[in-house]
């Protein structure tokens, strides 16, 4: 047994080397894209094979997300005689239901899974870190790829065009007729700048731990540049806001390193590589002002539409709520039901034209979790999902208390990348971002090994 726990363990580890990707197209025969899942999948059709018959380890995060399944269940069968026969653009309402009721299974299988095997892991915060690290350097190769491919480099184009056809589901097609249209920034392995923004805001916090607090590793203080060069060059508004605000709460954190020569160093080498490559190149320096103002009134006429697009979708869902509070619509339905809630302002959008359209193949979501969970489930639902997020930031408070003086910026420092893992909740209305799940997950861990007695760190 102790070798199929050790297999399940690299199946974990595989699943954060591979969260970068979101849309790889080689596997599938697989329900959804993401490059964790499914690696997070073959692990748990071993575990549950091999373990099928054992006890669950019943954590505050899986009562949590328990309750809020149920509910979620409940609400959904109550609204069905409105899902069944529903179409909207060529989709079926109640297949929707069912795809996200499958995402929704996957991620209570995927909580008893992680936790038990991380409970009996040593050394689980550099584990993470190491995981995390390889994943990274996965990121810079896709990043730098795509950097030449900016610059008009023939090779580098065809590179990022073959590429596109494997590990981006989303836009393959697009990047194939007109991929110059579509390298608006680097995006790593993500589909999009957006998402890089999101996959970055999480790692960020841990490359600075490993620079800070791991032994033995001379590399970390360069892998903190090239993320914020990668930030710089994705011109993405959610990396540009998240990596801003998170330095910002680093140096708050870490105010009594400040004087610690290692650490100004590094802080002097992370600012004055962003100034150099924004100030000595006026194409840069241009688009990084753009992303700024994207919420002024001087925005790009692109970025101002895509901004009203966000907001009046999430409006509309906000809408859907007060229509429905305390059921909400059901799961997977905002979809179907958006056209009828949208404010007169949206209008304005090019994008909600093509949105409304029954023509048009593609199905526009609320690009928001959370206000997504308030119209499908209510507001029982969004209380019980909530619920979970507390718990979470509960349980690293409740860590904090158990570790040493000169650790607890360590533990901060994962505080800070769980909360910025909600940002993946923010931009897009998916229920399984990775890294939310295994920070949470990780969280609940922490806290039964420190009230076994075991060391966590």
């Amino acid at each position: 047994m102790l070798e199929i726990k050790n297999l399940l363990e690299k199946f974990i580890f595989a699943s954060i080397v591979l969260s970068g990707f979101d849309g790889i197209a080689v596997f599938k025969i697989f329900l959804f894209p993401y490059g964790y899942f499914w690696m997070t999948s073959i692990g748990l059709l071993i575990y549950f094979f091999y373990f099928r018959y054992r006890n669950i380890y019943v954590t505050n995060v899986f009562k949590g997300y328990c309750l809020f399944f149920l509910w979620v269940i409940f609400s959904t069968i109550i609204n069905l005689p409105n899902i069944i026969g529903l179409t909207f653009k060529g989709f079926m309402a109640e297949k929707i239901m069912i795809l996200e009721l499958m995402a929704l299974v996957f991620l209570l299988l995927m909580i008893i899974y992680y936790t038990e095997i991380l409970l009996n892991k040593t050394n689980i915060i550099s584990w993470v870190y190491k995981a995390i690290r390889i994943s990274f350097y996965i990121t810079l190769v896709f990043a730098f790829v795509q950097f030449l491919a900016m610059l008009d480099i023939d090779i580098a184009n065809k590179i990022y065009i073959e590429t596109q056809k494997i590990f981006n589901t989303q836009y393959a097609n697009r990047f194939l007729n007109n991929y110059e249209e579509y390298i608006t920034g680097i995006s790593g392995s993500t589909k999009e700048p957006s998402a890089f923004g999101n996959y970055i805001s999480v790692i960020f916090p841990w490359l600075i731990l490993g620079t800070m607090y791991l032994k033995n590793n001379k590399i970390g203080k360069w892998l903190v540049i090239l993320a914020i060069i990668c930030v710089i060059y994705s011109y993405s508004r959610t990396a540009y806001f998240t990596i801003s605000l998170e330095i910002l709460i680093i140096l708050f954190i870490c105010r009594k390193n400040i004087f610690n020569i290692k650490f100004l160093l590094i802080g002097i080498l992370i600012i004055s590589a962003g100034l150099y490559f924004i100030i000595t190149n006026d194409e840069v320096l241009e688009k990084v002002i753009n992303v700024f103002s994207s919420f002024g009134e001087n925005a790009e006429t692109n970025r101002m539409s895509s901004n009203i697009t966000r907001i009046s979708l999430q409006v509309a869902a906000f809408n859907m709520f007060l229509a429905n509070p305390v059921l909400g619509v059901g799961l997977g339905q905002f979809g179907f039901h958006y056209p009828n809630f949208l404010p007169d302002w949206a209008f304005l959008s090019p994008e909600i034209l093509t949105a409304i359209n029954p023509n048009n193949a593609t199905m526009y979501g609320s690009y928001n979790t959370h206000i997504r969970v308030l119209a499908e489930s209510g507001i029982i639902g969004f209380i019980l999902w909530v619920n979970i997020i507390i718990k979470g930031f509960k349980n690293y408070i409740y860590v904090l208390k158990f570790v040493e003086n000169d650790k607890k910026n360590l533990i901060k420092l994962i505080i800070l990348s769980y909360g910025m893992s909600l940002t993946g909740f923010i931009n897009f209305d998916i229920y399984i971002f990775f890294y939310y799940w295994l920070l949470v997950i990780l969280s609940s861990v922490l806290v039964m090994r420190i009230k076994k007695g075991e060391k966590i760190l």
